[in-house]
């Protein structure tokens, strides 16, 4: 009983949050988020990146439609080369964007708004500096990388027997279940969620049903 008044307390003030977004929106916000939870303690993420956006386009779109699409928007360099890479298990195809001119936090996120009103366009992404340009196997990737996170994150229960728990929680953020390995869980967050994947992790471990709650994490090469 304690955690499901913690829960909805949590999303009340949630939802008195999202509303205030809108409203901030509108008077240019800054919506970046530059920590996530490991451990119980917030760890930083790296300050934005002005010049990058990560964004997800849904895989039943060609390369060339995506290239298209992106030529309709000045905001955007196009001279930049495009890499575009499908993620299958997502459904997903991924491009990092480079801006014309560097942008402020206010004018990405007004852009990541704008981006994601269209059907094709599955999320759009803040970026984060790094210095930080190595796969997992510590070889170099390019001479310059940036960090995001794609759509998914993962929880993980304090005990099994809180799913249900879970899926109230699911229902009234509106974020999607994957998959569940035991007291893990897989959890995705779509444009009509209460967040993005980074907002609803810290969100999940702040109700304080989960061990832990991280969204996955990618680093993309930006430049050769």
């Amino acid at each position: 009983m304690k955690n499901v008044i913690v829960l909805n307390l949590l999303l009340s003030l949630l939802l008195v949050s999202c509303n205030q977004m809108e409203e901030d929106l509108l008077q240019g916000r800054c919506d970046y988020v530059d920590f996530k939870y490991f451990s119980d303690e917030q760890v930083f993420l790296g300050e934005m990146s002005s010049d990058y956006l990560f964004v997800g386009i849904d895989s039943a779109f060609s390369d060339d439609d995506i290239r298209l699409f992106i030529s309709g928007f000045d905001k955007f360099d196009q001279s930049y080369d495009l890499n575009i890479s499908l993620s299958p298990s997502l459904g997903i195809k991924h491009v990092l964007l480079k801006f014309e001119n560097s942008k402020s936090c206010n004018q990405i996120t007004q852009i990541i708004s704008d981006l994601e009103q269209y059907n094709m366009v599955s999320y759009a992404h803040y970026t984060m500096q790094t210095d930080d340009c190595t796969n997992w196997f510590f070889e170099p990737m390019a001479s310059l990388c940036v960090d995001s996170y794609i759509s998914r994150f993962i929880v993980k229960l304090h005990n099994e027997d809180d799913l249900e728990l879970l899926s109230d929680l699911m229902l009234q953020t509106n974020t999607e279940l994957v998959e569940v390995d035991g007291p893990v869980c897989r959890l995705r967050a779509t444009k009509s969620s209460l967040g993005d994947a980074l907002t609803m992790a810290n969100f999940f471990f702040e109700s304080g049903l989960f061990d832990w709650a991280e969204p996955e994490m990618v680093k993309i090469a930006a430049e050769e």
